[in-house]
Parts: C-alpha cells; structure tokens; sequence
C-alpha cells in the first residue's frame, strides 16, 4: 500500500465525511487534518487481517472495502461493506488490541488513517469527541443488530430488499429520479452474504424487476427505479 500524507495529495480531505468529526468546528478539524495520512490500496489487497494490531482508524475516501471472517471450515463470511466516508476501527481509537476479522479492498481503494498515538494526544486536549465516538460505536452495534435480525429472518426477497437499499444510499448515483447502482459483490458473494442460494438471488432480482422496483443492466450493475419500495420494507 502506498502512503502519503493528505496534503501533498490532490484529493479533498475525508475528514469532514466521517461521522465522528461531524459536529466538529473548522477549528477543531484543523489539528486532525494534520495526523491524516493517504494509503492507496489495490482491489483484492488485505488492509489488515485477524491478529494485526488494531491500532488505526481507516475511513474510506473511495471505494469499497469488505469485513470477513472464516469460519471453522475456512469459508468466508462477509460482515459488513464499507464504502465512502465509512470508517473502520473506532474502538482502536480508544484501546490498542488485535484485529478478529480481515479486512480486503473490494474494489481499488483511497483510504486516510489516523494512529492511535497521535489521535490519543487529541483526545486528550478535546475530551467531548470521546463521547462522539461512544455514539458511533453504539450506531454500528444497532447495525449489528439488524445485521443478525436480517439474517434471521426467512424472507429472502425482504432482506435483498434491505441490502439493496444499503447500496444505494452507500454507492449509488442519482440520476433523474433514479439511483444507478454498480454492485459491490457478485450475485454469489450476495449470496454467500444473505445466507442463501445464487438461483435465489438470481430468481428475487428477477421478481423486483417483474414489480418494477429496479432494472437489471448487467450482472453487476441494475437502476434502482422505486426507492421506496426497498424503504418500505423495515
């Protein structure tokens, strides 16, 4: 991975994306800009994996970025897609340990990361951020929860429905009332994903397109026509 700090690269700062730093002043925003530093990380290359120090906040800039975990048969199972101005390792911020997933760049990725060390002498001049990361933190154990209720829950098309309708708030352009959206996985990896079979993934993106909810373009690309159609199904 290539490394650079921020302001010899040519791209705005990702700093203002994250949620984190979202009720920040400018000044505030100033002193962080300076520990950021830039990876550029290849599509398929491993940003950290199950036993590395987890001692950095990464947030995307650009790109996707997947969280897996292999089971006892050494299949993977994806956890989470993250994509731009997501950020990966908050509780790093706040104790040094070792990673328990791996984390691979699914598509040609930007990421900025910030060191434990240095944000750790921020924090300490700006005490109130902690409580913003504790917020965060409880925000990614809800999307936890809804992760492990999803997949719990037998209607395959409800929870297509509820993946699709992440993406396209995540990674979809808008286009005169519609949202056109590249996917991220494979129909198989979505299915290795929801926890059923490819047909079945095959055969519910078939059916949303028969109700008008979207249009397949490719295999990896459809339009999402109805938004509130995959809104509606909470």
């Amino acid at each position: 991975m290539n490394q650079q700090h921020c302001d010899d690269c040519d791209h705005d700062s990702c700093v203002e994306k994250v949620s984190i730093f979202a009720r920040l002043t400018s000044d505030e925003l100033a002193p962080i800009h300076a520990l950021v530093k830039r990876r550029r990380v290849a599509k398929g290359v491993a940003i950290f994996r199950v036993g590395d120090p987890s001692d950095t906040l990464f947030i995307v800039n650009t790109g996707t970025v997947k969280v897996t975990r292999n089971d006892a048969d050494g299949r993977e199972h994806i956890l989470h897609l993250f994509g731009e101005g997501d950020t990966l390792g908050e509780t790093a911020l706040l104790k040094a340990a070792a990673h328990v997933n791996d984390a691979v760049a699914l598509t040609d990725a930007e990421l900025c990361t910030i060191a434990k060390g240095d944000f750790d002498a921020y924090l300490m001049a700006h005490p109130s951020l902690a409580l913003r990361l504790l917020e965060v933190i409880g925000e990614r154990m809800q999307r936890l929860e809804d992760l492990v209720e999803s997949l719990g829950n037998p209607d395959a098309e409800r929870r297509l429905r509820r993946l699709l309708r992440d993406w396209a708030r995540q990674l979809g352009q808008r286009d005169q009332g519609v949202i056109v959206l590249r996917l991220p996985l494979s129909r198989e990896d979505m299915a290795q994903y929801l926890g059923v079979t490819r047909e079945t993934v095959s055969r519910k993106l078939g059916r949303l397109q028969d109700a008008g909810v979207i249009r397949l373009i490719s295999a990896r690309e459809i339009v999402v026509l109805d938004e509130a159609a995959l809104e509606g199904e909470d």
